[in-house]
């Protein structure tokens, strides 16, 4: 009889166990190998400032925007009373003569020459880490934490276990990234800031690579973007341009960027946002984060059943649904991931989401990556 019930509490707990397992997924894109590209690397936002990030072993790569960076258009000023033409115009497009009214609004409203160019949204641009003493992985582990706005990297490596932690703060206007490992002195990486074109200037003070640059050769705005890199437990030193880590237990970054999109100086902006974080350790740092975060994220909850689908990584889930494969909370995770994405792309007191949130890796992106009235307007 005994032995009856220690089995019944045995799969009783192995029972809620799994349960449990289950529901700390249920929020969770997550994936059993790093990002091969752009599109699979994992999103973070604070509204302003973001980034993609590739969870990479040995190089890892997280591709970063600031929402002000772009590139401005050429001069399309339109015709003296242009305005007048307009009720005409759409009459003419009420009746169905759209040539007509294409060639009145040609003579009528638009200017003689049109720029050249446009106005498009770019890249602030990347975050680059090579590790030391990392080549190969084992049990690895990548996931967007929706409920807490994260993104987790963790595998092993030579007997070691290494954990990344990042995510974009609100509360501190900061771009945030952990390194850890569970051997002292373990962690040893170079560290660099970068953009695809070719006028960016870093340079280094102290602890802290400096980007800075006037976009598209003087045709767009001017920005800065700094990098604080700290080593705790080891020590620091720069090298050729990028700043290099040795012998550290953990190792922290914390970024800042800021243009002068809005009449503002990126320079003096920059040290307001350093100054919203000085003095605050990382732990308090991400707990500001979450608690803010989740101010929007716990608005709304929704609970669709659960499949044998739902213990499978996210990428095999979705090459399943093409096979049709029943997997109603899928569903679910899809609804809050596309809230997830406009909570980290708009924010009070920040620019609507563009095209693409965001999130842009180019200098010339598709459509410019701007604002239009077909799917834009709508969050305004």
């Amino acid at each position: 009889m005994i032995s009856t019930i220690k089995k019944v509490a045995t799969s009783i707990i192995f029972l809620l166990v799994l349960l449990s397992c289950d529901q700390e997924k249920e929020n969770k894109l997550w994936y059993n190998q790093p990002a091969k590209n752009w599109n699979e690397a994992l999103p973070i936002g604070n509204g302003r400032l973001g980034g993609m990030v590739f969870g990479r072993v040995s190089k890892e790569k997280i591709q970063i925007n600031e929402e002000t960076i772009w590139k401005k258009a050429g001069i399309n000023l339109p015709k003296p009373g242009g305005k007048d033409a307009i009720p005409e115009i759409r009459e003419l497009l009420f009746n169905g003569e759209y040539k007509k009214a294409e060639a009145m609004c040609k003579k009528r409203v638009l200017a003689d020459r049109l720029p050249s160019n446009t106005v498009c949204y770019q890249t602030l641009g990347e975050i680059g880490i090579e590790y030391d003493n990392i080549k190969e992985s084992q049990n690895y582990y990548r996931e967007l934490d929706l409920s807490t706005a994260t993104v987790k990297t963790s595998f092993e490596s030579e007997g070691s276990s290494y954990t990344r932690t990042v995510f974009s703060s609100a509360v501190d206007q900061a771009l945030v990234m952990m390194a850890e490992s569970d051997k002292e002195n373990n962690i040893s990486c170079t560290v660099s800031l970068s953009r695809i074109s070719d006028g960016e200037k870093v340079v280094i003070e102290g602890n802290t690579l400096i980007m800075t640059e006037h976009v598209a050769d003087g045709n767009g705005v001017k920005y800065e973007a700094r990098l604080q890199v700290i080593a705790h437990g080891g020590k620091i030193e720069a090298k050729e341009g990028s700043i290099k880590v040795i012998g550290a237990n953990k190792m922290e970054l914390r970024m800042v960027a800021a243009s002068d999109y809005r009449g503002g100086t990126p320079t003096k902006l920059c040290t307001e946002y350093e100054g919203n974080f000085k003095g605050k350790t990382y732990d308090i740092i991400l707990k500001d984060h979450v608690k803010e975060y989740q101010g929007y994220y716990n608005r709304v909850t929704l609970s669709l059943p659960t499949s044998a689908q739902s213990k499978l990584a996210t990428d095999v889930r979705l090459t399943n649904q093409k096979k049709n494969v029943t997997d109603p909370s899928l569903a679910a995770l899809y609804f809050q991931f596309g809230r997830y994405l406009l909570i980290s792309s708009s924010r009070p007191g920040c620019l609507p989401a563009n095209l693409q949130g965001i999130w842009c890796k180019d200098l010339k992106p598709a459509w410019n990556c701007d604002y239009h009235i077909n799917i834009n307007t709508q969050n305004l």
